[in-house]
Protein backbone atom coordinates (compact mmCIF):
# COMPACT_ATOMS: atom_id res chain seq x y z
CA UNK A 1 0.00 0.00 0.00
CA UNK A 2 1.16 3.42 -0.40
CA UNK A 3 1.53 6.51 2.00
CA UNK A 4 -1.07 8.04 0.07
CA UNK A 5 -3.38 5.46 0.19
CA UNK A 6 -2.82 4.36 4.24
CA UNK A 7 -3.60 8.43 4.81
CA UNK A 8 -6.60 7.79 3.02
CA UNK A 9 -7.87 4.64 4.57
CA UNK A 10 -7.08 6.75 7.91
CA UNK A 11 -9.45 9.59 6.96
CA UNK A 12 -12.59 7.55 6.11
CA UNK A 13 -12.11 5.83 8.64
CA UNK A 14 -12.08 9.16 10.80
CA UNK A 15 -15.12 9.77 8.69
CA UNK A 16 -17.26 6.39 9.82
CA UNK A 17 -16.47 7.58 13.37
CA UNK A 18 -17.31 11.22 12.92
CA UNK A 19 -13.42 12.20 13.81
CA UNK A 20 -12.64 15.79 12.98
CA UNK A 21 -9.94 15.04 10.63
CA UNK A 22 -9.51 19.09 9.96
CA UNK A 23 -9.01 19.65 14.29
CA UNK A 24 -5.49 20.50 14.86
CA UNK A 25 -4.27 17.14 16.86
CA UNK A 26 -5.42 15.06 13.58
CA UNK A 27 -2.43 15.60 11.85
CA UNK A 28 -0.28 13.85 14.69
CA UNK A 29 -2.28 10.69 14.44
CA UNK A 30 -1.92 10.61 10.93
CA UNK A 31 1.95 10.97 11.46
CA UNK A 32 1.60 7.95 14.30
CA UNK A 33 -0.75 5.38 12.42
CA UNK A 34 0.31 5.81 8.68
CA UNK A 35 3.26 3.91 8.64
CA UNK A 36 0.68 0.70 10.55
CA UNK A 37 -1.71 1.10 8.22
CA UNK A 38 0.56 1.27 5.17
CA UNK A 39 2.16 -2.07 6.36
CA UNK A 40 -0.94 -3.88 7.14
CA UNK A 41 -0.72 -3.92 10.77
CA UNK A 42 -3.80 -1.59 11.71
CA UNK A 43 -6.76 -2.34 10.15
CA UNK A 44 -10.58 -1.03 10.97
CA UNK A 45 -13.24 -3.92 11.07
CA UNK A 46 -16.69 -3.90 12.58
CA UNK A 47 -16.41 -0.96 14.40
CA UNK A 48 -13.57 -2.27 16.22
CA UNK A 49 -9.23 -1.59 15.31
CA UNK A 50 -7.29 -4.73 14.73
CA UNK A 51 -3.35 -4.35 15.42
CA UNK A 52 -0.78 -6.25 15.12
CA UNK A 53 1.86 -5.56 17.66
CA UNK A 54 5.46 -4.56 16.32
CA UNK A 55 6.64 -6.64 18.88
CA UNK A 56 4.41 -9.62 20.09
CA UNK A 57 3.89 -10.19 23.88
CA UNK A 58 6.03 -13.41 24.97
CA UNK A 59 3.48 -15.12 26.98
CA UNK A 60 4.55 -18.34 28.80
CA UNK A 61 5.35 -21.86 26.72
CA UNK A 62 6.48 -20.12 23.65
CA UNK A 63 2.88 -18.49 23.20
CA UNK A 64 2.51 -14.38 21.96
CA UNK A 65 0.20 -11.98 21.88
CA UNK A 66 0.32 -10.70 18.30
CA UNK A 67 -2.78 -9.31 17.52
CA UNK A 68 -4.67 -7.24 19.73
CA UNK A 69 -8.24 -4.95 19.98
CA UNK A 70 -8.32 -1.58 20.14
CA UNK A 71 -11.90 -0.68 21.17
CA UNK A 72 -13.46 2.47 22.76
CA UNK A 73 -14.02 2.62 26.86
CA UNK A 74 -17.68 2.13 28.24
CA UNK A 75 -18.11 4.66 31.37
CA UNK A 76 -18.17 1.04 33.10
CA UNK A 77 -14.66 0.48 32.05
CA UNK A 78 -13.70 3.81 32.73
CA UNK A 79 -14.63 3.44 36.38
CA UNK A 80 -12.63 -0.01 36.45
CA UNK A 81 -9.52 1.96 35.43
CA UNK A 82 -9.86 4.50 38.00
CA UNK A 83 -10.36 1.71 40.88
CA UNK A 84 -7.17 0.88 39.60
CA UNK A 85 -5.12 3.82 39.73
CA UNK A 86 -7.00 4.70 43.22
CA UNK A 87 -5.97 1.52 45.29
CA UNK A 88 -3.33 -0.63 43.14
CA UNK A 89 0.01 0.68 42.62
CA UNK A 90 -0.98 -0.37 39.03
CA UNK A 91 -0.81 3.84 36.65
CA UNK A 92 -3.97 5.02 35.01
CA UNK A 93 -2.14 4.89 32.07
CA UNK A 94 -1.07 0.47 32.30
CA UNK A 95 -5.26 0.09 32.86
CA UNK A 96 -6.09 2.15 30.24
CA UNK A 97 -4.11 0.62 27.99
CA UNK A 98 -4.82 -3.30 29.35
CA UNK A 99 -9.05 -1.93 28.84
CA UNK A 100 -8.26 -0.69 25.84
CA UNK A 101 -6.81 -3.49 23.94
CA UNK A 102 -9.10 -6.07 26.49
CA UNK A 103 -5.45 -7.57 27.93
CA UNK A 104 -4.34 -8.44 31.15
CA UNK A 105 -2.56 -6.30 33.03
CA UNK A 106 0.49 -7.80 33.28
CA UNK A 107 0.64 -8.16 29.44
CA UNK A 108 0.30 -4.42 29.17
CA UNK A 109 3.24 -3.79 30.99
CA UNK A 110 5.17 -5.34 28.40
CA UNK A 111 4.29 -3.55 25.62
CA UNK A 112 7.12 -1.46 24.25
CA UNK A 113 6.82 2.01 23.59
CA UNK A 114 5.86 1.74 19.55
CA UNK A 115 3.16 -0.50 19.99
CA UNK A 116 1.62 1.47 23.16
CA UNK A 117 2.16 5.12 20.39
CA UNK A 118 -0.26 3.35 17.77
CA UNK A 119 -2.19 1.97 19.90
CA UNK A 120 -3.00 5.37 22.49
CA UNK A 121 -3.01 7.62 18.36
CA UNK A 122 -6.16 5.67 17.81
CA UNK A 123 -7.54 5.58 21.63
CA UNK A 124 -7.03 9.36 21.62
CA UNK A 125 -7.77 10.35 17.80
CA UNK A 126 -10.77 8.71 16.90
CA UNK A 127 -12.56 7.79 20.75
CA UNK A 128 -11.37 10.32 23.07
CA UNK A 129 -10.43 12.79 20.29
CA UNK A 130 -7.28 14.61 21.24
CA UNK A 131 -3.58 14.83 20.63
CA UNK A 132 -1.63 12.07 20.86
CA UNK A 133 1.00 14.00 22.42
CA UNK A 134 -1.07 13.99 25.83
CA UNK A 135 -0.13 10.84 26.32
CA UNK A 136 3.54 10.49 25.99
Amino acid sequence: MERHEAIAKIKGWADELEADIEAPYFSGVIDQLVMPVKNERLEFIDGIFKYKLFTPIEKKEGEKIELVSIQELTMQDTKIVERYKDKEAISSSIALLAKVCGIELGFATRLKHRDIAVINAVNLGFFVRSSPERME
